[in-house]
């Protein structure tokens, strides 16, 4: 009876030892809670990109699309030397997160240089974007692997820690990650080897009260190799992201017919209907600066827009971000080592021609993959290429450019061959904006220094017309002229008239049996100052965009909109003031059906 007692008296005080314990270790390290905000166990297959998650959507990618893959059961990314690829679920974001990923780190050879695969969270989409990175690096000068975090800037959060794992090429780990709380964030990690035991307690265990961080985020991946010489390839089994997510909502996008001008400001996108008094339908962010260019592909969704960035490309970093427009998400964000500038996309969907900017320096077109903008030929001209326009067939591709030694000849390129096949000219002084008819035999083009435009036979590379503007021709570019546009019905060609302020009209209806005839002055918005929000080649210089129904045209920098019927301006854009970069997409049965590309070219093709 004493012992039964006894034991009795025992169990209630081994019991409160034991409940003690546990609320110790569920104090370290909580259960997953709060619902799940993104799975991903890459049970699909895929050659580019890695597509939707199981849950939380779709994955956006920056870097080189090209290089991301499913195979079944895991997510591969190959990361090009001293380079680092990023992927982001685009589609909810999610405050307090608990993030646990399994994956095979790879090792980095060179001296000092680690491979390291991470898990972001709290990701805001910018040109520079700002998250919260817990990974786990190893190279050739330890023996071990090691927990790095970092804010996006890669200012540490704490130092590098010893996992204790031994490092090897290909290690199969798992990483646990949770970001809790607010001024400050608690950010804890730890990591275990697949198929060991979970750790009881928090390797990483730190506070951060940096402001950028502190909102809500979206999720995703991080891969950065350090090796100067070598590409390695990072691999993901799988991603599980506990928290509460919220998802990003648009505007809905027209489930009729509708013709809708798309504005690209820095940053930002307008869209109005052209229909309905170009009423402002839609409006959405976009993570891009230093906009240069716009191309779209009805058969894609897509809207592409070159950018280089907060400086100037200068030959040595562009980037092409591809936005489907259906969906609402990046679809993906390609980075170079070449600049970027006005692009052309054949009808098609299937090829960019992208020039590398007037101040490229390297007289080179790059030819790029719409897909996933992995660069597939080169094409030298001879002209640093600024403008670029695909024919109505796809059967041919126009560059120009103003500078190099053969900037005075419009190139036509052969899209069967890549080859050129034609110099057009020569022009004034290089080749500015330009426009071509629908049977691409005629080319209509501006000048640097120039107030005017030329007429070029695309058939023997001879020109036709020279037309000169009376009155002050000094500007504040050397691009007076920088603007033209040719009506669908091909009778009439816009010519922007910069330092007087004009948009100037001539009827080129009859061009065969004679020169270009003037037909009115249409006074414009001035156009003296530079555009904002901008981050390169700001000072306004004008554009001219005629819609697909010949009823207006869109004068870039002014922010203008001409009646075509009337010859007056009948409204102004405020977006439109600060940017040259404008397209009109249409829609069918909520899909994308049709484009005025930016320029207003001729639709005559029989």
């Amino acid at each position: 009876m004493s012992k039964r007692r006894h034991r009795r008296a025992v169990g209630p005080a081994l019991l409160m030892v034991v409940l003690a314990i546990a609320a110790m270790l569920a104090a370290c390290v909580p259960p997953r809670s709060g619902g799940v905000a993104a799975t991903d166990g890459f049970q699909r297959g895929s050659s580019s990109g890695w597509g939707t998650a199981d849950t939380g959507g779709w994955w956006s990618l920056v870097g080189s699309p090209w290089e991301w893959a499913v195979l079944p059961g895991a997510g591969v990314v190959n990361a090009a030397a001293n380079d680092q690829e990023l992927g982001y679920l685009s589609q909810s974001t999610v405050q307090d997160v608990d993030i646990t990923e399994t994956m095979h780190l790879p090792r980095c050879t060179g001296t000092g240089k680690s491979c390291e695969s991470s898990v972001i969270g709290r990701y805001s989409p910018a040109f520079n974007p700002t998250y919260y990175s817990v990974g786990l690096v190893q190279g050739a000068g330890s023996p071990d692997i090691f927990l790095r975090a970092t804010r996006s800037d890669g200012t540490p959060l704490s130092p590098d820690l010893d996992t204790h794992l031994p490092a090897g090429d290909g290690a199969a780990l798992q990483l646990r990650v949770q970001l809790s709380g607010v001024n400050p964030t608690a950010v804890r990690a730890y990591v275990w080897s697949s198929g060991g035991s979970e750790p009881g307690s928090w390797l990483l265990d730190t506070t951060d009260n940096d402001a950028s961080e502190q909102g809500p985020g979206m999720v995703g991946v991080r891969f950065h190799n350090e090796d100067t010489a070598a590409t390695h390839t990072f691999q993901v089994n799988s991603y599980v992201a506990n928290g509460t997510a919220t998802l990003v909502t648009t505007t809905p996008n027209p489930t009729g017919t509708a013709h809708l001008l798309y504005v690209v400001d820095d940053g930002h996108v307008y869209v109005y209907d052209i229909d309905n008094n170009h009423a402002l339908v839609k409006d959405f962010a976009i993570p891009e600066a230093g906009k240069r260019g716009l191309v779209m592909a009805p058969s894609r969704g897509l809207l592409y827009i070159s950018e280089c960035g907060l400086t100037n490309c200068s030959g040595q970093h562009g980037s092409l971000l591809a936005y489907d427009l259906v969906h609402d998400v990046v679809a993906w964000i390609a980075n170079y080592k070449f600049g970027v500038d006005q692009p052309a996309i054949t009808p098609d969907g299937s090829k960019i021609y992208m020039s590398h900017g007037d101040d490229g320096g390297d007289f080179t077109h790059t030819v790029l993959d719409a897909n996933d903008g992995k660069p597939i030929a080169s094409i030298t001209t001879g002209t640093n290429g600024h403008n670029t326009i695909a024919s109505l067939d796809g059967k041919q591709v126009f560059m120009g450019g103003y500078s190099g030694s053969t900037s005075d000849y419009l190139h036509v390129v052969d899209t069967a061959t890549n080859q050129v096949t034609l110099n057009a000219g020569p022009t004034v002084k290089g080749i500015r904006p330009f426009t071509i008819n629908g049977k691409h035999t005629l080319a209509f083009t501006t000048s640097s220094d120039t107030c005017g435009f030329q007429v070029l036979d695309l058939t023997k590379g001879q020109v036709l017309a020279t037309v000169g503007f009376g009155g002050f021709c000094m500007w504040q570019t050397n691009a007076p002229s920088h603007g033209i546009s040719l009506s669908p019905d091909e009778r009439r060609v816009y010519v922007v008239d910069a330092p007087l302020h004009l948009l100037e009209v001539y009827d080129v209806g009859g061009l065969r049996a004679g020169a270009p005839a003037f037909v009115a002055s249409v006074p414009l918005g001035k156009m003296d100052g530079n555009e904002s929000p901008c981050q390169s080649f700001c000072v306004q210089e004008g554009w001219a965009l005629n819609d697909l129904s010949g009823r207006y045209v869109y004068v870039g920098d002014a922010g203008n909109i001409v009646d075509t019927s009337t010859l007056k301006v009948v409204a102004t854009l405020a977006p439109l003031q600060n940017t040259r970069q404008v397209i009109e997409i249409d829609w069918a049965n909520g899909a994308t059906s049709g484009t005025s590309t930016r320029f207003g070219v001729g639709r005559l093709t029989s």
